[in-house]
């Protein structure tokens, strides 16, 4: 991959080797046999076992296919890094590297750490380019198969590996930008997909107007301290407030992409912290930001901008969910992102682990849940029918379909709970009505009796958690569902809320997202006031009960 920004015609030159320069974008082919940086133009660098690859011929680019029946590498993992630097545009020519025996210790970055640049220095870098270079732009994690689900016949177990020392100086700039390739733009899949939301924005870089560079350092800095177990610094918040600043003033300056790509950017930012934020503020910035560009229209020939409107899509309906305020973007855009989408590019499956045929599903779900009391019964055993009648091809992968069905069963017990006032006690009554027929239901993998029986739902929720592999991609995503079991399960359950608990924190350790602070102050407030109701025989409550809807800050756990 490469990130450049605008630069004067090429020149041909010729070195002190004698080998021609064609100075062609995005591979200087003489300077990166020869390991030298040609006036901003790509640098090759190689840090794997202190050996440099000067004089070695450079792999060739494309994408590299992963027959990912034969092999459980399909599911994400976090890299280690590749080799390659940002290197800075105006940095002078330098000598060829020696060959050494530790390259990496004696190598000092050029760039100064964001954190202790001055403000005239911080001034400046808004027209500074960085340029992006791989070594192998046929990461391993780049597959040209997304689609739904991912074939694979020998499951052994899935890894999901982070390693938090990627970094030559810690605060870099370089250094944050390669982590936040590396590392924090995998963390969020299932696994890989050829157009990453996360990476779309790295092409904004380079632009003049830094708010993507300043959010995407941020972001970078933020988890890798989370990874240390440790606090953000303060770098972090000036980096934020730096960010929106300039993007508020220039919000009419930058392109389309480029703000849709800082809006995500900081809902994420956000979203690392803390599973309890004002969502929606990121959210309607986004929507005015595509509307005042035209619309959805706008994304049907660009795919990197609809991975990006899809991610945003997910954090929408997953809050709206749990706020019980409806969704910030229109239904039209759930519609054309999906009628527009290609398993080549990517999938709600790939990006967050929902089965895409469910996702219109959770979107009239919540947008249902904003007048709870006007959903008649027949409705609420609409949606039923809708989710435990959709049909999600695991090919016979018992993993895919655990997590695929936690899902439905979530989404069984969320309906429970929210629509709980509504009469739904003659539920038979309606098959006779419906487009099947009694036969239908006793293929279906969640029968009926249990639909609305939340504690029962929550239970089997935690059984097929229980039974992926506690380090693999597809058990971290079933945060939503673990979050509507975890408050389901009674006071007299310890082992079930051990499930829940020692869910929240592995997956905060392995991924630098602390959504389990809010989690466990979430579920938390729950148990407390069911193991009072407990020890006087009250019923429990339900968590719309102790939560109720919020128009503004509110809980996100997707």
């Amino acid at each position: 991959m490469s990130v450049t920004g605008p630069v004067s015609p090429p020149k041909p030159q010729k070195h002190a080797t004698g080998r021609h320069c064609n100075r062609q974008r995005p591979r200087c082919s003489a300077c990166l046999a020869e390991g030298i940086i040609c006036d901003g133009y790509v640098q090759q660098l190689d840090w794997e076992r202190g050996k440099s690859r000067k004089g070695k011929s450079v792999r060739k680019s494309g994408v590299r296919k992963l027959d990912v029946s034969k092999s459980v590498e399909a599911i994400a993992q976090l890299p280690q890094p590749t080799e390659f630097t940002f290197v800075h545009q105006s940095q002078s020519p330098g000598r060829p590297r020696k060959k050494s025996v530790d390259q990496s210790a004696t190598v000092k970055s050029t760039t100064p750490a964001i954190s202790d640049t001055t403000e005239n220095e911080r001034r400046d870098s808004f027209s500074t380019p960085y340029e992006l270079s791989s070594r192998d732009s046929a990461s391993p994690w780049m597959i040209s198969r997304t689609g739904s689900p991912v074939i694979l016949d020998h499951v052994q177990q899935y890894n999901f590996s982070i390693s938090p020392k990627v970094y030559r100086h810690a605060g870099d700039l370089e250094d944050s930008l390669s982590f936040y390739h590396e590392c924090f733009s995998h963390t969020t899949l299932t696994f890989p997909v050829n157009i990453n939301p996360w990476q779309a924005a790295i092409k904004h870089i380079n632009d003049s107007i830094p708010c993507v560079q300043y959010v995407a350092v941020a972001l970078a800095q933020r988890q890798q301290a989370h990874l240390n177990g440790r606090k953000g610094s303060l770098s972090v918040l000036r980096l934020k407030d730096r960010a929106l600043s300039i993007f508020g003033t220039h919000i009419t300056d930058v392109s389309l992409e480029a703000g849709v790509s800082t809006a995500l950017l900081l809902l994420a930012l956000d979203y690392v912290e803390s599973g309890y934020a004002n969502w929606a503020v990121h959210l309607r910035g986004a929507y005015r930001i595509l509307e005042s560009h035209g619309g959805i229209h706008l994304a049907k020939d660009r795919p990197s901008l609809r991975s990006q409107v899809a991610q945003l899509l997910w954090y929408d309906i997953t809050a709206a969910m749990l706020s019980r305020c409806g969704p910030v973007f229109p239904r039209s855009y759930l519609d054309q992102l999906m009628g527009w989408q290609s398993e080549d590019e990517w999938s709600m499956l790939a990006l967050n682990g929902l089965p895409d045929d469910m996702f219109s599903i959770m979107h009239d779900l919540a947008t249902a849940a904003m007048h709870p009391d006007t959903v008649t019964a027949a409705e609420v055993f609409e949606f039923q029918i809708k989710i435990a009648t959709t049909v999600i091809q695991t090919h016979g992968n018992e993993y895919f379909h655990a997590m695929s069905e936690s899902w439905k069963l979530g989404l069984l017990l969320y309906v429970s709970r929210v629509f709980s006032n509504t009469a739904t006690h003659n539920l038979y009554d309606h098959l006779e009505s419906s487009d099947m027929d009694d036969g239908s239901f006793s293929n279906l993998s969640i029968e009926p009796s249990v639909w609305g029986n939340s504690h029962e739902l929550a239970v089997r929720i935690l059984d097929h958690v229980q039974s992926l592999p506690p380090h693999s991609a597809l058990q971290k995503q079933c945060l939503m569902p673990i979050m509507l079991a975890g408050c389901e399960v009674r006071p007299d359950e310890p082992d079930l809320r051990q499930i829940v608990v020692d869910y929240g924190e592995r997956w905060k350790q392995k991924t630098g997202f602390w959504l389990w602070n809010s989690g466990s102050e979430f579920l938390g407030s729950i148990w407390a006031i069911n193991e009072q109701g407990f020890a006087t025989g009250q019923p429990s409550v339900s968590w719309t009960e102790v939560f109720p809807p919020s128009a503004d800050y509110g809980f996100l756990f997707g």
